[in-house]
């Protein structure tokens, strides 16, 4: 099964991948506001300097936004797109949760960096255009 193209099949087929695309980017949105509004301490919490957590906020958006967008025409490969965002972040709280529990001071600068950085590619990759299209 290619993950290339519009999603053809059954009528839910679309749909549901298209709502599963739009709720992750509203997720975002819903995350980036939270972080642009307790970003005072979230950085102290996660112990981050203040402008890496209002630049995350606004990766997130980026993301977000272009996820929604993304939505309206739902592809194949936006499914492994998420998935493998989603994997990746998960691997990385567990790696920065280790972090910080062995005493590294830089464990929530780097789980917020990593969420910047991917959020950036997230939303390239979403925003490519399939070849031959």
């Amino acid at each position: 099964m290619s993950t290339r193209g519009p999603v053809r099949g059954t009528a839910s087929g679309p749909r549901a991948i298209g709502a599963g695309v739009l709720a992750d980017g509203c997720f975002k949105l819903a995350l980036a506001a939270a972080y642009g509004v307790f970003a005072v301490p979230f950085a102290g919490w996660l112990a981050a300097p203040y402008w890496l957590v209002l630049v995350t906020a606004l990766l997130l958006v980026t993301s977000g936004v272009t996820e929604i967008l993304a939505s309206r025409r739902p592809e194949r490969r936006h499914v492994v797109l998420l998935a493998t965002y989603d994997i990746a972040w998960l691997a990385i709280s567990i790696a920065t949760l280790i972090m910080a529990s062995l005493g590294a001071s830089a464990a929530g600068s780097v789980w917020l960096a990593f969420q910047a950085v991917a959020s950036v590619a997230l939303a390239v990759l979403f925003s490519a255009r399939r070849s031959g299209t």
